[in-house]
């Protein structure tokens, strides 16, 4: 049963991939787990199973201040993090990706081009879908297809990331 305070929250883990996880009174203010559980923070996570995983400690190991400390570092990041979870199954782990998403979080050095590439989808030989140029700027994933600015620009911007 989910109470009206409770919260689910989005993890991606090491060893089970992108996990839900429901917060019991989450969205409470006095919350002991909100600090730990803001966007881009690495944690160390306990979890229960009984119907549904329900995080039941949570201690932050870094929270990436570089990532956080430069707008377009944390713009970009969010970008990545939100193609994960529309494109990454459940309890699939991917220790290629979980090692570059730690190391590049570290240093700042986050690159969605190397994402897609780890996800399998590599910007090297593609071309734009529609008009065939090599420039790519956009990625609709729901399809898993790259367009060039022009084309990019014309589809609809809550299909398309941007990957410049």
């Amino acid at each position: 049963m989910r109470g009206e305070m409770d919260l689910t929250v989005d993890l991606y883990t090491e060893s089970m991939g992108r996990i839900e996880g429901r917060v019991i009174s989450g969205q409470k203010i006095s919350s002991r787990f909100s600090p730990h559980l803001n966007v881009f923070n690495l944690i160390t996570v306990r979890m229960v199973e009984k119907n549904t995983l329900t995080v039941t400690d949570v201690l932050t190991v870094s929270e990436f201040p570089f990532v956080r400390s430069i707008f377009s570092l944390y713009e970009h990041a969010l970008s990545i993090f939100f193609l994960l979870r529309i494109s990454t199954p459940q309890h699939v782990p991917d220790p290629v990706l979980w090692k570059y998403l730690v190391q590049s979080m570290s240093s700042g050095a986050i690159e969605i081009r190397e994402v897609l590439k780890i996800l399998g989808h590599d910007t090297v030989k593609a071309v734009c879908v529609q008009c065939k140029k090599t420039s790519l700027h956009y990625f609709e994933y729901e399809d898993g297809i790259f367009f060039c600015e022009t084309c990019g620009s014309k589809q609809a911007r809550d299909k398309v990331i941007l990957i410049v």
